[in-house]
């Protein structure tokens, strides 16, 4: 018998994720957690790192294995390339 298929993410929880990973630095194990806890919805965490890169897609950002290989990683910039507060205008109180 097929599962039903989970709610879709609204734009705030993917701006969400994305701060939380990208901008935080945090671990999937950690953002799966504490999703639960902003949003009242438990998430797992390959759903959450899919959405994590859907959303990196949407906004033109590098891939991850880009970022890496990249010298702004390596110099310690990651987060002002990729982070959401660097790269839209979006803002959030939880931010």
């Amino acid at each position: 018998r097929p599962r039903a298929p989970c709610k879709k993410y609204d734009s705030e929880q993917s701006y969400w994720i994305w701060y939380h990973r990208t901008d935080l630095g945090e671990a999937w194990d950690e953002i799966e957690q504490k999703f639960d806890l902003q949003f009242g919805e438990s998430r797992k965490k390959g759903g959450l790192q899919c959405k994590f890169y859907r959303v990196l897609e949407t906004h033109g950002v590098e891939k991850v294995r880009a970022q890496t290989r990249s010298a702004h990683k390596r110099l310690g910039f990651k987060v002002g390339k990729f982070g959401v507060v660097q790269r839209t205008t979006k803002r959030y109180t939880w931010m």
